[in-house]
């Protein structure tokens, strides 16, 4: 019987660090499922630790592929390891988390007892942050403000990728949220597992957070485009929202070269609002990040409808 699913991994440059991952998916319970590895141009070693790991697991039942995606960027990467994807579905790792050892089980576990769903989901532990929940529910919201669709919490159809364009290379942030907009607006079924944690996530320094470079400021737009070019029309001035976050979280303790631009770009959004209301409130938006305050998507949700629109 053929498999139900691809676990693909891109990998860049991660010879001493792959192995963890590489690990954490030899454990896994999951008597049969496809591994695809697609090496990204790395120069320090990483072909032959995945060339080396392959040929010691893979089996008839657990297939191991390792490709060379010479092209750089993840997105090619991810693109190559679809392409070769043979199972009706699809599911994308990192090379530097875990998945603990039932987490395979327990995605086939789900896509048997909800065969009708086009993505399944499932809530991941980021260490020294702490937990992100998947919402099946108010994706687009989710997705747009919350990472719904960060690369780590979901399956889906290979069917449903494929359709929606796979991965973008021309985006150099936020793409598995941009891959996100471009399947929700396929309208699919979408199941969340439930709150049991099987994957661990190691956490980049560099965040949304922490854009003192203010290089988030020139590429959030190619994300925040076509994300926009998918929203309903009630939704479409969300983006507007990030981008004063993405702002005021710059503007705070950034030089005063980056600092003029953080507050260049709020001035673009503040003149573009489409009311008065949303002026006044992108303004506070930016204001209250730049002051280091938090939590503001639970008001924004309230005040802009983000539990009305799926």
């Amino acid at each position: 019987m053929p498999n139900l699913l691809t676990v693909v991994i891109p990998v860049y440059d991660r010879a001493e660090i792959v192995g963890r991952t590489l690990e954490s998916l030899a454990a896994q319970t999951a008597p049969a499922f496809d591994v695809v590895l697609v090496d990204n141009g790395s120069s320090d070693g990483t072909l032959k630790v995945l060339e080396h790991w392959g040929i010691r697991n893979s089996t008839d039942a657990r297939p191991v592929r390792v490709l060379l995606e010479p092209k750089p960027g993840a997105c090619n990467a991810r693109n190559l390891g679809l392409r070769a994807v043979n199972t009706p579905r699809v599911l994308f790792f990192d090379s530097d988390d875990v998945m603990l050892p039932e987490h395979i089980a327990r995605v086939l576990a789900g896509i048997e007892a909800n065969p009708e769903a086009d993505i399944l989901g499932w809530n991941v532990l980021y260490r020294g942050v702490g937990v992100k929940r998947f919402h099946a529910d108010h994706c687009i919201w989710n997705n747009l403000f919350e990472g719904n669709f960060a690369t780590l919490r979901w399956c889906a159809r290979t069917s449903l990728v494929r359709e929606a364009g796979g991965w973008n290379p021309d985006v150099r942030l936020w793409d598995d949220i941009e891959l996100g907009a471009r399947m929700l607006a396929k309208n699919p079924s979408i199941v969340h597992l439930g709150d049991d944690i099987t994957v661990e996530v190691y956490p980049q320094e560099v965040s949304i957070s922490t854009n003192v470079t203010g290089d988030y400021l020139e590429r959030m737009e190619a994300p925040l485009k076509s994300i926009t070019s998918h929203l309903p029309p009630e939704a479409s001035v969300w983006p507007e929202y990030v981008r004063a976050i993405v702002a005021g979280n710059t503007r705070r303790g950034a030089s005063p070269e980056v600092a003029d631009k953080a507050l260049a770009l709020m001035r673009r959004v503040s003149d573009g609002a489409p009311s008065a209301f949303h002026k006044i409130l992108l303004r506070s938006v930016y204001y209250f990040r730049r002051l280091g305050g938090r939590g503001q998507n639970h008001i924004l949700r309230l005040l802009l409808g983000g539990g009305k629109v799926i």
